[in-house]
């Protein structure tokens, strides 16, 4: 059974007003990508942002943080692996696709998107999207890296297969 938030508060109103920023931002990027590029962008940060909360945040043998109000998952946790993580890297996905960053430009961008994604950590946890049991916030860094390193490398081969044809898209 899908749980409710028990009460109605800062941290959900972060999520929605975040949520909708992700549709601005991505609007004002202005390059759309194809549907099943979109697709598969969307599902690999689903499944991506799932999978790294469930394995060192919430499931044992480490437990690190809770999201949300409780340390099971609500409606509010489901609307941030749905829409936020997927929305977050098409937002990633299309700077790429845009800027092509290379080389050098390429350690940057992803230093910097680990960055961003450090300080809008900081904010969500001011809000209560995230209560750390046993994380520090360095530790976020490095794991954004890790993330964003490996999904940068995933995302030029995906874009790679749409234009020489490799994969059916």
């Amino acid at each position: 059974m899908l749980l409710t938030p028990i009460r109605f508060d800062e941290n959900e109103w972060f999520v929605i007003i975040t949520g909708l920023g992700l549709i601005f931002f991505c609007k004002w990027l202005k390059k759309p990508l194809p549907k099943l590029v979109i697709v598969t962008i969307s599902m690999y940060f689903f499944f991506l942002g799932l999978t790294v909360d469930h394995i060192i945040g919430a499931d044992h043998p480490f437990n690190l943080y809770d999201t949300m109000d409780r340390s099971s998952i609500d409606i509010f946790d489901l609307i941030v692996y749905g829409w936020h993580y997927p929305f977050y890297g098409y937002c990633f996905s299309l700077i790429i696709y845009q800027f092509k960053p290379k080389d050098l430009n390429a350690v940057l961008f992803v230093c910097g998107w680990s960055t961003l994604s450090v300080t809008l950590e900081v904010i969500a946890v001011y809000f209560s999207v995230f209560q750390y049991l046993r994380w520090h916030q360095i530790y976020s860094f490095f794991t954004y890296l890790l993330v964003f390193g490996t999904s940068y490398v995933f995302i030029k081969k995906l874009f790679h297969s749409y234009q020489s044809k490799i994969a059916p898209f």
